[in-house]
């Protein structure tokens, strides 16, 4: 999925065209403020000593799991850009990384496609409040949140992965 599909759809459904600079905008500020759950995981593995302060990654924004020793572990401190552990060992960390921004209309988008309606929804949104459609552009919004917030609620039920059906 890139921007290019989600402009073309919400082209479609609007009847009229978005400028390509204002979908990557927008696809940008549309991946933002779905949240940081959609953002991408990544994983990191090191030994560590008792008591050593660690600086995490540049683009680390939360834990997503940490593991010593191949057991969940829990007994860590972070504070600003720094973890401590107190005891030593070898950690795997999966933690939540920044969304680094899109800067091409081609280029892909690291979501899911069932992001993709809630994206074109908000696409559309945007583009009626630069037409002044101001009450239009409420409805889409609307939309866009109650999918998004569908999508969140499914897809972490039980935190149990299965699969989703969009209608698109």
């Amino acid at each position: 999925m890139n921007i290019a599909e989600i402009k073309v759809r919400a082209e479609q459904l609007l009847s009229e065209s978005i400028e390509d600079t204002d979908a990557i905008d927008w696809a940008n500020d549309c991946i933002h403020e779905m949240g940081e759950k959609v953002w991408p995981e990544k994983n990191i593995s090191f030994v560590a000593d008792a008591g050593h302060v660690y600086i995490l990654p540049n683009d680390f924004i939360s834990v997503i799991a940490l593991t010593k020793d191949g057991r969940p572990y829990y007994r860590y401190v972070i504070r600003n850009d720094k973890m401590v552990f107190p005891d030593s060992g070898a950690y795997e960390l999966a933690y939540r990384s920044y969304f680094k921004r899109i800067e091409n209309i081609e280029d892909e988008i690291s979501l899911s496609p069932m992001y993709m309606l809630p994206m074109v929804k908000y696409l559309m949104s945007r583009q009626l409040v630069q037409n002044g459609e101001v009450e239009m552009s409420m409805k889409w919004e609307s939309e866009f949140k109650q999918g998004i917030s569908d999508l969140k609620n499914t897809v972490e039920y039980k935190n149990k992965p299965f699969r989703v059906k969009t209608n698109f």
